[in-house]
């Protein structure tokens, strides 16, 4: 962006929280999320888990952003029955330290939209699993 003589700075989506949010230390607000800017843009959709699935992709996809001072043309979400997900809740099912919520939900609005997913029990819980602190599921399975 810098190159066609917009100014620009890329966003730090790690390792750097709002304060100023409740109990902050435990749920870990990024400045912006990438992943709620990537809803209301249209790059994906929302899946219950709460991460961001894009066609073709699922959820296995890394967010990166900038902000500039370019003028943009806003692109709107992805429309909730093009979603990539169909709410099954296999996330639910399938993570080992109980991440997500299977009924309760959680939401925010980004621009005049609304997008919701399931209620998440404290972050830690995903670097200690998916991070491969953990051990074997307490079923066994």
């Amino acid at each position: 962006m810098e190159k066609k003589g917009y100014k620009s700075a890329p966003v730090i989506n790690n390792f750097k929280y709002r304060e100023d949010v409740p109990d902050w230390r435990t749920k870990l607000p990024p400045l912006l999320a990438l992943r709620l800017v990537a809803a209301r843009s249209g790059v994906g959709s929302i899946g219950w888990s709460g991460n961001i699935l894009v066609k073709g992709y699922g959820a296995t996809v890394l967010l990166g952003a900038l902000v500039t001072s370019a003028k943009l043309n806003p692109t709107d979400p992805i429309p909730p029955e093009e979603s990539s997900c169909d709410k099954c809740k296999l996330c639910v099912n399938v993570c080992a330290f109980r991440m997500f919520d299977k009924k309760e939900e959680d939401s925010y609005t980004l621009g005049g939209y609304s997008f919701s997913f399931s209620k998440r029990n404290n972050v830690s819980r995903c670097y200690t699993v998916c991070g491969g602190l953990s051990g074997m599921d307490k079923t066994r399975k």
